[in-house]
Parts: structure tokens; C-alpha cells; sequence
């Protein structure tokens, strides 16, 4: 519910920047790592009490996947769990490098 209220205040702060009444979309990029659940995240995006900006405002989510470096044999996979093991020599020696985004793309103002 906090970041879902988080995207609220930037959108109404560069709507309110330029002088706008409505906020038409906002564009969200979000890794599969980064701790958020999308269902949790859709219901409170479309269920917070929206003020004028927010009526009708559309919202899309780019869901972004993970993926990881071995630090052992240098290979690159998709992370499904976050303690995902090498697929190549199966060590625990690895970072994810991309995946754990958190932004907020695009807003379209009216």
C-alpha cells in the first residue's frame, strides 16, 4: 500500500508542476526481485481513494526478469527464486544484476 501511495505522490507532483488536472497513465517497470507482489500492488493501485488526478488513470506494469551472473564461472541465467544456484556449476556464488527494478517509467499527463 506504501508504494502504491509512493507512485500517487510523484504522478500528482509533476501533474501539480504542470498545471494539470488529470493524470492518464503511469508507466511502471518493476523486476520480479524486487520484493513486490503485482497482485497486492494492482488491487491497491486501482483501489486507493484517488483524488481528482486520478480518475480513470491507467495503469501498466512492465514486469522485468531476473537474471544473474555466477561470480564462479561468469555464466548468465534467468533467476527464478532468489537463492537460484549456477545452472552451469551450480554454485550459490552468484549476483543479480538485473531484475530488482523499481520505477516509475512514464507518466502521461493531460
Amino acid at each position: 500500500m506504501s508504494i502504491a501511495m509512493s507512485i500517487f505522490d510523484i504522478a500528482r507532483e509533476h501533474a501539480q508542476k504542470e498545471k494539470s488536472g488529470k493524470v492518464l497513465e503511469i508507466e511502471l517497470s518493476i523486476g520480479t526481485q524486487a520484493g513486490i507482489e503485482f497482485p497486492a500492488l494492482e488491487f491497491a493501485l486501482s483501489n486507493i481513494t484517488k483524488d481528482e488526478y486520478f480518475i480513470d488513470t491507467e495503469f501498466v506494469i512492465n514486469k522485468i526478469s531476473a537474471f544473474a551472473r555466477c561470480n564462479n564461472c561468469q555464466s548468465e541465467f534467468e533467476v527464478i527464486n532468489l537463492y537460484d544456484n549456477c545452472p552451469e556449476c551450480q554454485s550459490y556464488e552468484t549476483e543479480v544484476y538485473k531484475g530488482k527494478e523499481l520505477k516509475i517509467k512514464s507518466i502521461l499527463i493531460e
